[in-house]
C-alpha cells in the first residue's frame, strides 16, 4: 500500500523530539528515515522497469534514478560492468578509442555527471545540401530556459572547464551566473524570436565558452530549467541537461553501450531501474517504501542515535530493516531468481553445458 507524506507526518510526529507539532522538523525526521532505508537494500517498491531507445552509445539516467540492476540490449541479456571495466588488463580498454569487433553488447557505468549529455568538440552542419564538419576548438556558450513565467530572470551557477583547460571564471568566483530566459510563450523548445540580426541578442548567453560542465549549482525553482550549448555562428543548439524543480546540485548516471557507434543505429535497453532518494516536499508526494511501519520504526532510531543511545538506535532501524525484508519475503513465491536454462542466449546454462545443442 502507497502512502503519502502527510499520512507519515501523523503517524511519527510522536516520535519527534517527544511530539513535535513543527512540520518541518517531522518531514526531516521522515526523508532522513527514507534515506536511510532506501540505501539498505533493492527493495521491490524501489525498482522500476523502462525501454530506451537511443542512437548515441552513452546514454543519461532519470535525475531520480540511482542505477541500473539489470538490462537487456536489443532483446538479448545484457552485463552491466562498473566503471573499472575500461582498466581492467583483460577488459576492452578506453571505449572511446578502440572498437572491439565481439558483436556482443553490454552496459558500462560512467558515473555522474551535472548534465545529461557532453557539451560537443564537432558537429556535422548541412547547409544547401552540403554537409561540413564544424570543429569547436574553444568550446561554446551556454544558455537556460524555463517554462514558468516565476523562473523568468532567476540565475544558477555552471561551473567547469574551457576548451583549453582552464577553470571557467567570473572575476574571481569559479563558474559563472547563467540567466534564464523563457521559452517563447511557455511552450518548451520554443526560442523567443527578437527583432534583430540573430536571435541569440535577445538571449542571455553566458559571457563564457565551456569545453564542459563538472558541475550545477541551483535553487528550487516553479518548472524545470533546460541548459543548453550555443554555437551562435550556425545558429545550432544543443541540449545538455533538464533540472527538476526540486533539483539544487544537480547529478546524472550515464551508461555507454559497449560495440557501438554514435548514430549509426538505434538501440534499444529494456532496463530493470532502482530509485534514488528524492526529498519529500509536499503533502501529496508518496513515500517510495511501502510500510509505514518501517519508516516510523526508522524514525524512532533516529530520535535515540540523537539522544546518543546508540545500541537502542541500531536495534531499532534492524528492526525497520527485518519488517521490509519480511514484507518483501511475502510478495515472491520463490527466494531468489529462477534459473533458466535457454541455449539461445550467450549468458544461459544451457548454452555453455550443451554447446548450443538440444538436451
Amino acid at each position: 500500500m502507497l502512502y503519502t507524506l502527510s499520512q507519515a507526518r501523523e503517524k511519527v510526529k510522536a516520535h519527534v523530539d517527544g511530539g513535535s507539532c513543527i512540520t518541518a522538523k517531522i518531514d526531516e525526521y521522515i526523508n532522513d528515515a527514507l534515506e536511510r532505508l532506501m540505501e539498505s537494500e533493492r527493495w521491490d517498491s524501489l525498482q522500476v522497469m523502462t525501454r530506451i531507445t537511443t542512437c548515441n552509445a552513452c546514454f543519461p539516467l532519470p535525475y531520480n534514478v540511482s542505477g541500473v540492476i539489470g538490462a537487456s540490449i536489443d532483446g538479448t541479456p545484457a552485463n552491466i560492468f562498473n566503471r573499472a571495466y575500461q582498466f581492467m588488463h583483460a577488459g576492452p580498454g578506453d571505449l572511446d578509442l578502440r572498437t572491439r569487433s565481439s558483436s556482443f553488447r553490454d552496459l558500462a557505468d560512467m558515473g555522474e555527471y551535472a548534465t545529461m549529455f557532453d557539451i560537443p568538440h564537432a558537429y556535422e552542419n548541412t547547409v544547401s545540401g552540403a554537409t561540413s564538419t564544424v570543429e569547436l576548438p574553444d568550446g561554446l556558450k551556454l544558455c537556460a530556459f524555463c517554462t514558468d513565467a516565476a523562473d523568468e530572470g532567476s540565475s544558477f551557477k555552471v561551473m567547469g572547464y574551457k576548451a583549453s583547460g582552464e577553470i571557467v571564471r567570473d572575476g574571481s568566483v569559479d563558474g559563472e551566473e547563467i540567466m534564464v530566459a523563457r521559452w517563447s510563450g511557455g511552450v518548451d523548445g520554443s526560442v523567443p524570436m527578437v527583432i534583430s540580426d540573430s536571435v541569440w541578442d535577445g538571449i542571455r548567453l553566458s559571457t563564457n565558452l565551456f569545453g564542459n560542465v563538472t558541475q550545477v549549482v541551483k535553487a528550487e525553482t516553479q518548472g524545470y530549467v533546460s541548459l543548453y550549448a550555443v554555437d551562435t555562428d550556425t545558429d545550432r543548439m544543443f541540449f545538455l541537461g533538464k533540472y527538476h524543480p526540486r533539483q539544487t546540485i544537480p547529478q546524472f548516471r550515464r551508461y555507454r553501450i559497449t560495440n557501438k557507434e554514435a548514430g549509426v543505429s538505434a538501440t534499444t535497453v529494456l532496463a530493470l531501474l532502482k530509485l534514488r532518494y528524492v526529498p519529500l516536499v509536499e503533502a501529496t508526494d508518496v513515500l517510495p517504501i511501502e510500510s509505514m511501519q518501517a519508516v516510523k520504526l526508522m524514525v524512532m532510531s533516529i530520535s535515540e542515535e540523537n539522544k546518543q543511545n546508540l545500541q537502542g538506535s541500531v536495534a531499532l532501524a534492524q528492526l525497520a530493516v527485518n519488517l521490509l525484508s519480511k514484507k518483501e519475503e511475502s510478495k515472491q513465491m520463490n527466494m531468489g531468481y529462477p534459473a533458466i536454462i535457454d541455449s539461445d542466449y550467450r549468458t544461459s546454462l544451457g548454452r555453455h553445458m550443451n554447446r548450443n545443442m538440444i538436451l
